[in-house]
């Protein structure tokens, strides 16, 4: 299992206050004490940054950790939370309140927003932030009025995944004639589970470029005029898995063990007719999802 540090890259919705600059992303993820962003004052105030995907293709996410660095003053309602979002859904971390004194949290097994298992495509998408508040009180009893703050010095994500080990990782299927079915018998490739559970294994495909003309890959598997279909097979089975461009993809394989491997293989639907006979390339992608 490896494990990835992901670290804001850049603002996305900002309203807290930074240390210094402008820059609220660079000053969470440089792990000093030295840089901040804080919230004074009443209300709450929120910053929310976007993230790198540094997660490879082919990535099973095992778990996500979020990590928080903050402290807040303690004289009154201060608090900080941090919070990842996918869409229009958030997943909120642990809020520390008033008199928290200044450390890194960590909330283990952090929920996906919005349900279901994380996958390495979240990371494309997902924003990491946090929410602030502050208090002020400008007399009532206090004398003299005073402000109070929070802050945070830190907010990035620990992720476990495992790769999906795939061998061979190319095929030639050599020089092919209109309306002709090339296959690599069904016990070509072997895809392994390098991960400690069961996975689901979904197949998706691009259009094969190369030439004046490319071909377009049908999400029927049913060929045409500089359209080409392609399906996928289990070993002992037949090539019934049709390869999309378009998601949702279809499952090569469900369920498969931790530590297995299954073996499988590919079918070519060339098109009916082409308008160019260069060499074309295309693109599989086998994308592993906890079961």
């Amino acid at each position: 299992m490896t494990t990835a540090y992901i670290y804001p890259q850049s603002d996305n919705t900002v309203n807290c206050t930074p240390s210094s600059g402008t820059n609220h992303a660079a000053l969470v993820s440089d792990l000093s004490d030295y840089t901040y962003n804080y919230r004074s004052g009443s209300g709450a105030a929120q910053d929310i940054l976007n993230i790198n995907n540094p997660i490879p293709s082919g990535a099973v996410i095992n778990s996500v950790n979020l990590k928080f660095r903050c402290a807040t003053d303690s004289y009154g309602a201060e608090y900080a939370r941090p919070f990842v979002k996918l869409g229009a859904n958030t997943t909120w971390g642990t809020s520390r309140g008033s008199g928290t004194s200044r450390a890194t949290f960590t909330d283990t097994g952090i929920a996906r927003p919005g349900g279901g298992n994380w996958t390495r495509a979240d990371f494309n998408s997902l924003l990491i932030g946090y929410e602030l508040q502050g208090d002020y009180n400008p007399g009532g009893g206090k004398d003299p009025p005073y402000s109070t703050y929070s802050y945070a010095y830190e907010v990035y994500l620990e992720v476990f995944y495992t790769v999906l080990g795939q061998a061979p990782t190319s095929v030639a299927f050599g020089a092919v004639t209109p309306g002709s079915t090339p296959a690599t018998g069904l016990t070509y490739f072997t895809v392994t589970n390098n991960s400690t559970f069961a996975i689901d294994i979904k197949i998706s495909g691009t259009d094969m470029t190369g030439g004046s003309v490319p071909w377009t890959l049908a999400d029927d598997g049913v060929p045409g005029v500089d359209t080409v279909g392609l399906k996928a097979g289990l070993e002992g089975g037949d090539y019934t898995v049709v390869v999309k461009k378009t998601a949702p993809y279809n499952t090569l394989k469900a369920s498969l063990g931790a530590s297995q491997s299954q073996r499988w293989g590919l079918k070519l639907y060339t098109p009916t007719s082409f308008s160019s006979g260069e060499n074309k390339t295309g693109t599989i992608t086998l994308i592993g999802i906890a079961s």
